[in-house]
């Protein structure tokens, strides 16, 4: 079955007809490959192998030195095309046939460029604008994001700035307490080698009291002691001077007696010599007092030092 071509032709002639005529073969070959260019689930490499076997096609078809074939009115095969009397000159309805193809083969090919332009190059343009939109609205994100990382960055830095400065004032502080540490630790070392030494003395000191302590319990026992011997002595001694002074005081009036006994002997022997009811001598009231208060002072010393 044979499709006639809508080209254009201003001539009637059979034979030019029928070179406007291609088999359903041959024009569903041409139908499939336009489809195949124009399908959007092949890659760009089939597109590609397409367009080569369309400009292969336009060469084989724009050669006047190639015959047809009388019954699909194609290009014959390169072994059918050596087997051709090449000395042949091509006819004028040939030449005529070869314009026709070409003319077919170039309408096919700009119905391919429409197409492809149309179909492939707009919606993979249209898509690369919406691409771009979307970078430019990232773009525009990511700008004030990176103002604000700047702003930041800027902030950081001032603090940097701030904290160096800190960190410098600290180290020259820590320099400082660190000489004054060590003259505190000299002084430190100083103060507890002289504690050390200050407890050595205060345990010696310790012992030194309790010692004296003891010493002085054993003064203050001994001096009680030599206290209640003096006391007693004491008694003792007043006692004998009282007995030597009444002593003293018989011998002189003894002696008194005696000088103005001559004179007076009737009164000397009634005054020395009184005899009471019981015939017992009589002893003067100062005596008897003296010898009282004697008694009393031993007894009173005596008490004393028992105690």
């Amino acid at each position: 079955m044979w499709r006639k071509l809508g080209f254009r032709s201003d001539t009637s002639n059979t034979d030019l007809d029928t070179a406007n005529m291609i088999s359903d073969n041959r024009y569903r070959q041409i139908r499939d490959r336009i489809r195949h260019c124009l399908d959007d689930d092949y890659d760009s490499n089939d597109v590609d192998q397409t367009l080569n076997l369309m400009r292969d096609e336009t060469e084989r078809w724009t050669n006047i030195e190639t015959s047809l074939d009388n019954n699909d009115q194609l290009p014959i095969s390169e072994y059918e095309y050596e087997k051709i009397d090449k000395t042949s000159s091509p006819t004028n309805d040939e030449l005529l046939g070869y314009c026709l193809r070409l003319e077919r083969n170039n309408a096919y090919l700009t119905q391919l460029i429409d197409k492809f332009e149309q179909v492939s190059f707009k919606k993979r343009y249209s898509e690369l604008l919406i691409t771009n939109k979307k970078l430019e609205n990232e773009y525009d994100r990511l700008k004030s994001t990176n103002s604000k990382v700047y702003s930041s960055y800027c902030d950081l830095l001032e603090e940097n700035k701030r904290l160096k400065k800190t960190n410098k004032e600290l180290s020259t502080k820590l320099a400082r307490n660190d000489k004054e540490s060590e003259s505190a630790n000299s002084e430190v070392e100083e103060i507890v080698s002289q504690l050390e030494k200050l407890k050595k003395e205060n345990e010696s000191n310790k012992k030194l009291l309790k010692d004296y302590r003891n010493s002085k319990m054993k003064l203050q026992k001994d001096l009680t002691e030599k206290e209640n011997e003096v006391i007693k002595l004491k008694g003792e001694n007043i006692a004998t001077k009282l007995k030597l002074e009444r002593i003293e005081k018989l011998v002189f009036k003894e002696k008194a007696s005696n000088v103005s006994h001559e004179a007076n002997a009737n009164e000397n022997e009634i005054a020395n010599v009184n005899v009471n009811v019981n015939n017992e001598p009589t002893i003067p009231d100062d005596l008897v007092e003296e010898d009282d208060t004697i008694a009393l002072l031993q007894a009173k010393y005596k008490t004393k030092v028992t105690v």
